[in-house]
């Protein structure tokens, strides 16, 4: 499978062209497209003014993600993650602390680690890679509050978020 993340300022090439989201060169078999637009970069994805998405986080997504056959993860509080078909999921970890330049960058590489370590399970990788993203933020603001924290602090968090989500898991 051929796995793609194009995040925020990467959607700024297909603005007003997002048919070619869904193009044969990218929507070949076996092709997975993320997308990762935070409110302000949905603009590139749609006419519809940044009031109107926020009124309907939910439906713009999943009409987008069906429409060009991708995974959208909306960010923003409680980060949405819909498949193509329609099916959403929202995320519960994050604060407001992560709105800082740079984090989506690592949410996008966390994507694209997660997926290229679990292949056959890509769309579950992406809900995970968000989960911990999240939870990585909240590690660090129980560590440092939300008001100094900067990106880079999410990769100190990552230990102790997998550790936390492992503990989930195993109970």
């Amino acid at each position: 499978m051929i796995f793609h993340v194009v995040d925020a300022d990467g959607l700024n090439a297909f603005d007003g062209r997002t048919q070619d989201l869904k193009g044969d060169d990218l929507n070949g078999k076996g092709r997975l497209l993320v997308i990762t637009p935070h409110r302000e970069k949905w603009r590139g994805c749609s006419d519809a003014p940044i009031a109107d998405v926020q009124k309907d986080r939910l439906g713009v997504a999943r009409r987008f993600a069906r429409e060009h056959e991708v995974i959208v993860v909306l960010k923003g509080h409680r980060t949405l993650v819909v498949q193509p078909n329609g099916e959403a999921w929202v995320n519960m970890t994050g604060n407001p602390g992560m709105s800082t330049g740079g984090t989506g960058d690592i949410l996008t590489g966390m994507v694209a680690g997660m997926m290229a370590q679990n292949p056959n399970a890509a769309r579950l990788a992406v809900m995970a890679a968000v989960h911990l993203h999240g939870l990585a933020g909240d590690v660090m603001l129980d560590s440092m509050g939300e008001h100094s924290m900067v990106a880079t602090d999410l990769l100190r968090g990552l230990p102790a978020a997998f550790r936390r989500a492992q503990l989930n898991v195993t109970r």
